[in-house]
């Protein structure tokens, strides 16, 4: 693996403190917060490791490259070419949220906290459970310690939760906006796009030096509903607009459109892609998801595969394809949604 500056470059908290080189990094080995020793040493251990190996934590940038995508270490390699001390901040300040998204986990959604929390019987997979009991929001320890970081970095973003809910992503970037710092410093947020821009904020966001919205999309009307439960089709269909006209007007502001390639929603890939391309919006097809199993494509029969033109390097398990059973009937017990309807080429064969 050629080197990455993102160890030495980038941090990125999760809700409850926890920290890693970016985003892309699959966290199975850093177990310290941001406010503890021993981090900084491990970053060091890992780019030192990663010089003569790919890792396996990070798949997905491998998984980009080997597609001939541009993947984050090698845009950060870019970026950071000589560059001192933490230059790329991803806070995920808290994981307050208004939709119970499918492939979500209860520490980036406060709905999905809630929903396990209070229906403890049901058969959650034992990671679910414990992360349901895990306390979220780490600003009032640890935002402190950074914030004057933050005066000197080149890149922030922010992702949640939703983080047009989080109120101190808001504080952040009116700190920035009035102590004069915005202007040097590249934003992204990651949004569910159920939250509209207010004027004070498109205000603040337009004095970045970029500012780029990704809005997360994996499916079109109804089952974009099934699948980011809680959200309104046509009220994100229509800020997705409003977001659109500001980036025709603004140069430094960019719209891009998120979409995480899974079984559910294997059936809307060209669909979603070509609405994207109805509405002039960049579509950005990520790395297919790898957790949980269930919405992997090991849950997505043959006949689908090929019906789709879904090429991977594993097979359809049918075990996979009943735990995704499971999953969505609790989903649809507790929530009123109705899998076979939302997808019903999953049950063709029945």
């Amino acid at each position: 693996m050629p080197k990455c500056l993102m160890f030495k470059n980038g941090m990125t908290i999760g809700p409850i403190g926890n920290v890693r080189p970016c985003c892309m990094y699959i966290n199975t080995d850093i177990i310290q917060r941001y406010n503890e020793h021993g981090w900084r040493e491990k970053f060091d251990e890992l780019y030192e490791e990663s010089l003569t190996k790919w890792l396996p934590n990070c798949y997905e940038c491998k998984a980009e490259e080997d597609r001939g995508k541009q993947s984050l270490r090698q845009r950060a390699n870019e970026w950071f070419n000589g560059a001192e001390g933490i230059q790329y901040w991803d806070l995920k300040l808290h994981n307050t949220c208004n939709l119970t998204c499918v492939m979500c986990n209860p520490i980036s959604s406060s709905k999905w906290q809630k929903l396990v929390t209070e229906n403890p019987n049901e058969e959650w997979l034992d990671i679910v459970k414990e992360d349901a009991q895990k306390k979220t929001g780490w600003h009032k320890n640890i935002l402190p310690l950074i914030m004057e970081q933050l005066y000197d970095t080149k890149y922030l973003k922010f992702t949640g939760g939703e983080p047009m809910l989080i109120p101190h992503v808001r504080k952040i970037i009116k700190r920035l906006y009035d102590d004069g710092i915005s202007p040097v410093v590249d934003l992204s947020i990651i949004t569910n796009g159920t939250i509209p821009i207010d004027k004070e904020m498109l205000k603040m966001l337009l004095t970045f030096k970029r500012t780029e919205l990704l809005v997360s999309i994996d499916g079109i009307e109804d089952r974009f509903e099934y699948i980011r439960a809680g959200a309104n089709w046509k009220e994100v269909e229509t800020n997705l607009k409003e977001f659109n006209k500001i980036e025709k007007q603004n140069r430094n502001f960019s719209l891009c459109i998120l979409y995480l390639p899974m079984s559910i929603n294997a059936a809307q890939n060209e669909s979603a892609a070509q609405w994207a391309k109805n509405l002039d919006i960049i579509f950005s097809k990520s790395v297919d998801i790898y957790k949980p199993e269930y919405l992997t494509y090991r849950s997505l029969n043959n006949k689908l595969r090929e019906r789709y033109n879904i090429k991977t390097d594993y097979e359809y398990d049918e075990k996979v394809f009943k735990e995704l059973l499971k999953h969505m009937e609790i989903k649809d017990r507790l929530m009123g949604t109705n899998f076979r309807s939302a997808c019903p080429e999953l049950f063709e064969n029945e």
